[in-house]
């Protein structure tokens, strides 16, 4: 009899489990951002932008993207990615890298003078050629690599909101002119001059 109750409590447990997931995965589905919360200009501060091309993933709509190549007075170009997904759906960039061929070792991340945009360092390599690739995420006003952070703000916003707000970050560059400590010289100069729509969507 004992042991019959031990075990409708565990199923019990495991239900409640299963239904507190669902509700706060399915929770406010309808109220999510309708496209990406940021407005990023094309010409800032010396910085010139292009747009390029790049396959998304299907629930990516035109509006959820900004995907563009900057340069600064003659310098070299960097890359930068800033992706909103309706339905949280983000995965490791080193995923994407390791796919294409590239060995990848970690490096220190690059952060803004400020102290609020901080970004995870990967370094690729395949043949001859480098590419530096930092990322993060916006969340509450700031940037933030993937980590315990990010997994507390995803847990309190499930709770409060029934969705998480956030976007996906990301800014490439492959090394050629400079070497790694001036790359990262440059690209933290972008996130400085860049950092007040960074962290303040639709500034």
């Amino acid at each position: 009899m004992i042991k019959k109750r031990k075990l409708f409590l565990v199923f019990l447990l495991l239900l409640m489990s299963g239904l507190l997931s669902a509700y706060l995965q399915n929770r406010g589905e309808g109220a999510r951002t309708a496209s990406l919360p940021l407005s990023l200009p094309i010409e800032a501060a010396g910085w010139q932008g292009n747009p390029f091309y790049a396959v998304m993933p299907r629930e990516v709509g035109p509006d959820d993207f900004i995907l563009r190549e900057y340069r600064q007075k003659g310098g070299p170009s960097l890359n930068f990615l800033a992706l909103y997904s309706r339905i949280s759906n983000y995965h490791p960039p080193a995923i994407c890298y390791q796919g294409s061929g590239r060995e990848l070792t970690e490096i220190p991340a690059l952060q803004s003078s400020s102290g609020k945009i901080k970004l995870a360092g990967l370094m690729g390599k395949m043949g001859q050629e480098t590419i530096l690739v930092y990322h993060g995420f916006y969340i509450g006003g700031k940037v933030i690599p993937d980590g315990i952070e990010k997994k507390i703000y995803e847990t309190g916003e499930r709770l409060k909101r029934g969705y998480i707000q956030q976007y996906f970050v990301e800014i490439t560059m492959t090394e050629s002119i400079f070497d790694i400590k001036q790359s990262g010289v440059y690209m933290k100069q972008f996130l400085d001059d860049m950092e007040i729509y960074l962290i303040n969507p639709n500034a």
